[in-house]
């Protein structure tokens, strides 16, 4: 969830980094007071972000309060729950890595990951961004419960668990 957060805590960034252009001259210069307008304009509780740029955090930042009616302020350490956005999240932000050239919609997972290449079952390897877009991949609704459980006894870490956990079977 640590990734999805992340994904969504950026293309946030994007998003309110456009809308601060549309308000220029009245910009705070720190991150705090840029997400500040943010929370206010669009009456939220809370707002965090998480700057990365080539791998590392170079700016971070929470304004707000964790409920409505408390004086709790939101820190950023708490974690946010996202919601239901993941599908339209991973499909806005693979389409700007399309826009940007780095990835195509015929791009295979095997191109993506060549680590993997002769460890993932090889029905997979072919599978391209469109099709799991699409869901047309061909990959099971839910994996296999014993699956979870193997990743639970050889506890998978978090850091690189989607490659770790396809290395199970």
């Amino acid at each position: 969830m640590n990734v999805w957060l992340g994904l969504v805590i950026g293309l946030l960034w994007l998003l309110a980094t456009r809308t601060l252009k549309a308000t220029a001259g009245t910009l705070p210069v720190t991150t705090a007071g840029q997400l500040e307008i943010i929370r206010a304009k669009y009456d939220l509780p809370a707002l965090a972000v998480v700057v990365v740029k080539d791998g590392a955090i170079c700016d971070r930042a929470a304004v707000g309060v964790r409920k409505w009616g408390a004086a709790a302020l939101v820190t950023t350490n708490d974690l946010f729950h996202i919601g239901s956005c993941t599908k339209s999240m991973t499909a806005t932000l693979t389409a700007m890595l399309i826009e940007a050239g780095q990835l195509r919609w015929d791009t295979t997972v095997a191109e993506v990951f060549p680590e993997w290449k002769g460890i993932m079952d090889r029905q997979y390897e072919n599978v391209t961004v469109q099709q799991l877009l699409t869901q047309r991949s061909g990959l099971a609704t839910h994996p296999p419960a014993a699956a979870w459980a193997k990743a639970w006894q050889k506890r998978v870490p978090p850091r690189n668990s989607a490659a770790n956990f396809s290395k199970l079977f």
